[in-house]
Parts: C-alpha cells; structure tokens; sequence
C-alpha cells in the first residue's frame, strides 16, 4: 500500500476484473425512465448479485447502469460472463427486441488501485474499453485472459486480432466468447498453453524483438493462474525493443 493523494493508504492488487453496462440504455431510459431502471434493479439483484457471489466475485463499483467486478480467478470470471448472458436470455425471452435489456461485458487482468472509495488503473481502463467493444449480450476477453485459460473450460472463442482502443497506446488482441454452440463465424478452440499469442501485431523495423513467453504457476493452486499472466502482461509492457 502507498499514502493516497489525501493521506489515507492506497491499495493497488492484480486483479481479473469485469466491467459490464447495458447497450443502448439511454435509449431504453428515454422510452420508459422507470421502468427501464426498475428493470435494471431486478437483474442486479437476481441476477448480477447471484451469479457473482457463486463466483466467488466481487461488486467493487456500480456506475449508473454499469458495474466493475473484481475476480481472483480468470476460470470464474469468464463463466460467471457466460452464466449471466444466458440468464439474460432466459430472462428477455418474451419481451419486445426492443425493449430487451442487453449487457456487454469485457474481461482483462490488471491493476486496480483502490483509494477514498474509488476505482482506478490501466486494468481497468482496459476492461472498460474491451467491454465496449463487445456485442449487445456477448462476452469479450483479452489475450492475458484468453493465455491464462489454456484449455481448461473447453469455451470456444472468435480471435477479432489485436485492437486499438480509445486512449490506450498500445492494440490490445480481443476473443469473443461463444456463449452456446449457436454461434456462427469463424471460430477457434482454447489454444493449449504451449501456443503463445502475442498481444501486438508484428512491426517491420530495423530493431530487435523481445517476445516475453507466458510465465507458468508452480504453486500447484490454480487461484494463483491470474498472478502468474499479470506478470507476462506486465513484462511485456515494460520489454522495449533493443538496437539491432
């Protein structure tokens, strides 16, 4: 921990973190104020609050229709994902499409800083920027999420290549979430953990590339998996091409 701007301790932790809003909820809030946000409540607390707590989640902010969660694990994060957009379609089932309360949620690993109540750090930023990126009831992911799965919840995957987002300087590479076998597209399995997938596109220069491998978890507990990519992000970040 280190002294915040107002003296209080700031805490900063890696963490698997979601952010999650509702696509086109201006829209929703125009055509029925109190019901849209009656709507919303419900979902929160039958939903939202379920899912996460079976998760092993946490809720550290709510953000007028959006929300940041914060996991230690990536495996209950992506299927806490899942679990909520089926029950989104569970629960949308009957209502007109276009008053069909739909949630985008994106997932990375990163920092998060906690001070005077508040959220902040590049993880975040990351989360919020990839949750923007995804569709209307679809889960989007980074590469430190994706690399970490390996193979083990058998979730297949679309790669949409590295993206560049908005007010981050370098392309993040996305996967969307196949939530059910309904999907179509082009579609890839879980890499196995020997396959590296690089988070920047290649870059023809005169310069020496340092690719950073994955770092494995030797601990034998596979809630530290997350520890383990949050230090490939991390060196990667911080590995800059050397002079040929």
């Amino acid at each position: 921990m280190v002294a915040g701007a107002r003296g209080a301790p700031m805490e900063q932790k890696l963490s698997v973190i979601m952010a999650a809003d509702v696509a086109g909820y201006s829209r929703l809030m125009e055509l029925d104020e109190k019901g849209t946000l009656a709507a919303l409540m419900a979902h929160r607390r039958e939903l939202w609050d379920v899912e996460v707590a079976a998760h092993h989640g946490r809720i550290v902010k709510l953000i007028g229709d959006g929300m940041l969660v914060e996991f230690r694990a990536v495996e209950d994060a992506v299927l806490c994902a899942v679990e909520i957009q089926r029950g989104m379609r569970s629960r949308n089932a009957g209502i007109r499409p276009d008053r069909r309360m739909e949630f985008r949620i994106g997932i990375n690993i990163g920092d998060m800083l906690f001070e005077d109540g508040d959220v902040y750090g590049d993880g975040v930023n990351v989360a919020a920027r990839i949750e923007g990126l995804a569709k209307p009831g679809g889960v989007s992911v980074s590469s430190s999420v994706y690399d970490t799965l390996g193979g083990r919840l058998g979730i297949r995957f679309e790669d949409t290549g590295a993206q560049a987002l908005k007010n981050i300087g370098r392309p993040v590479h996305i996967y969307n979430v196949f939530i059910d076998d309904a999907g179509s597209g082009p579609a890839v399995l879980m890499a196995p953990p020997s396959q590296e997938v690089r988070e920047n596109p290649p870059v023809k220069s005169g310069r020496t590339l340092l690719h950073v491998s994955r770092f494995a978890n030797l601990s034998g507990n596979p809630d530290r998996e997350y520890f383990a990519a949050g230090i490939t992000q991390v060196s990667s970040r911080h590995c800059r091409a050397s002079p040929a």
